[in-house]
């Protein structure tokens, strides 16, 4: 079963203007419930336009993009959010965490935001933070906090609230080798869960990893 369809999906900034610019080029993409798919590519090339349309960040010029077989064409924006904040989770580079909040806050944010009830909240935090290794930094504020496990923290507010995929942005360009590898070792548990994962990342090595790699060059699938 498709989790996400791309059929002849364009995307062009500043349209009919002199610095018009096409950021993908009639891409056609299916990616299965359960995989993990890296996509790859040179800066500039469109990857992360790819990802941001993918996840229902970004609208399209032209296509049809289906999410868990749902046409996204004419959806209205408050249903496109609904979908993005139930059944989507977001794991960026520079963490997008709020620094001056707790961990513990930062993880159930997702589940404020469903309004989730103060026992059930905090259960699902704990047992996110243990599976991610962070459970003994709930009480402190993410500003306290090596880029490691910012990262985890991140990763753990990304799947707290048990959505269907996550979209990673260069999940590990800001760690060192050891704490990018112990990402991929969380990230690759969530995946074993049966959470789909896209991920970009520009490393090579990194890609490796993941179950299937998707490369674009100037803003098409190769």
């Amino acid at each position: 079963m498709s989790i996400i369809e791309m059929q002849g999906i364009s995307k062009v900034y500043n349209q009919g203007k002199n610095n018009e610019c096409q950021a993908l080029n009639n891409v056609s993409v299916v990616i299965e419930k359960g995989e993990w798919v890296a996509v790859t590519g040179k800066s500039g090339s469109g990857k992360s336009t790819f990802l941001h349309i993918a996840g229902l960040v970004d609208k399209y010029t032209s296509g049809s993009l289906y999410f868990e077989g749902d046409c996204m064409d004419n959806k209205k924006q408050n249903a496109v959010a609904k979908i993005r904040k139930e059944r989507i989770g977001f794991v960026l580079q520079d963490f997008g965490l709020i620094w001056s909040m707790s961990v513990f806050d930062n993880i159930a944010t997702p589940l404020y935001l469903a309004g989730v009830k103060g026992k059930e909240r905090k259960m699902l935090v704990q047992e996110i933070a243990e599976q991610v290794g962070v459970a003994d930094l709930l009480k402190k504020k993410v500003r306290e906090l090596s880029g490691g496990q910012c990262q985890r923290v991140a990763i753990a507010r990304a799947v707290v609230h048990k959505p269907a995929v996550i979209f990673a942005d260069e999940p590990t360009g800001a760690l060192d080798q050891q704490n990018a590898g112990q990402v991929m070792d969380i990230l690759n548990k969530v995946n074993e869960n049966g959470t789909t994962i896209l991920m970009v990342t520009h490393d090579m090595d990194i890609a490796k990893l993941c179950k299937r790699n998707i490369l674009i060059e100037d803003g098409k699938i190769l």
